[in-house]
């Protein structure tokens, strides 16, 4: 009769399975987490940058409508943005330079609007250009 080979010489080996296991089962939870967090960031600036876009067309849809009146101030015109809550945070400045003048008035404008501040993670710029004139289609 053989003697029975020993169990000794294999305890431990269940400790070193459920070590290595929870260590990959971590790492992919820290890795998943990290996934979630870029994602929402990532939709977060991109909503933000699609906000600054409408906020810049608001200020060249007001430049538009004083050019048009001809008022065209030179610098740069701050936009109120009071009456939309979603597009407050942005400050919007618009700029008006004459073209042509006369009888028939052509404008280029442009707006830009910005929130956050540079080198931050939450910046987000959007600036837009735009001609309008009172010269009928067709002549131009």
């Amino acid at each position: 009769m053989r003697p029975r080979p020993s169990i000794t010489r294999q305890r431990g080996s269940a400790l070193f399975a459920a070590l290595f296991l929870l260590i990959v089962v971590g790492a992919l939870g820290a890795y998943a987490v990290n996934l979630g967090v870029n994602e929402q960031h990532a939709v977060s600036l991109q909503l933000l940058q699609v906000r600054a876009e409408a906020a810049a067309a608001s200020g060249l849809e007001f430049a538009s409508n004083r050019a048009l009146s001809d008022i065209c101030p030179a610098g740069v015109t701050p936009v109120n943005l009071a009456a939309s809550p979603e597009l407050q945070p942005f400050a919007v400045g618009v700029t008006c330079t004459r073209i042509a003048s006369g009888a028939q008035r052509v404008y280029e404008l442009s707006a830009t609007a910005v929130m956050g501040t540079y080198g931050s993670a939450d910046f987000v710029q959007r600036a837009l250009v735009r001609r309008v004139t009172n010269i009928p289609p067709g002549i131009w």
